[in-house]
């Protein structure tokens, strides 16, 4: 479901690189593109704390902020230099399209236990 979600988010940013599209429709991809990227961020957070245990979930979560840190930190720079290069705005959409599409295949290589009403094992940290 998860992937489902960065996919529908992919698709919809590289259709609003179509060239040619009027502007209302390109609108429209681009209204779809951010109710897709946004609404399944809650329940994203979900998935360390189901697959893991508590210190692996926390190690996880860390590790989760400090990429999105980072291709925030450098995901501007890389898009303003490829401007600078000449590419077009579809391009780079296309390029954002691409990261969000090998976002949607690395979360659906986690695998959730048999039931997921049940959470992962956890430690026990008295010991």
């Amino acid at each position: 479901m998860y992937a489902l979600r960065r996919t529908a988010t992919a698709v919809c940013l590289a259709a609003s690189a179509i060239p040619g599209q009027p502007f209302l429709l390109v609108m429209f991809w681009l209204s779809l593109t951010g109710m897709a990227a946004f609404f399944w961020v809650s329940p994203f957070w979900v998935l360390p704390t189901l697959t893991l245990t508590q210190s692996a979930a926390a190690v996880a979560i860390g590790f989760i902020n400090m990429c999105a840190n980072l291709a925030g930190f450098i995901g501007s720079p890389i898009v303003g230099r490829l401007r600078d290069r000449g590419f077009s705005a579809q391009n780079c959409l296309l390029l954002l399209a691409a990261c969000y599409l090998g976002g949607a295949v690395f979360v659906a290589l986690v695998r959730l236990p048999a039931n997921p009403g049940e959470p992962g094992p956890r430690q026990d940290c008295s010991k």
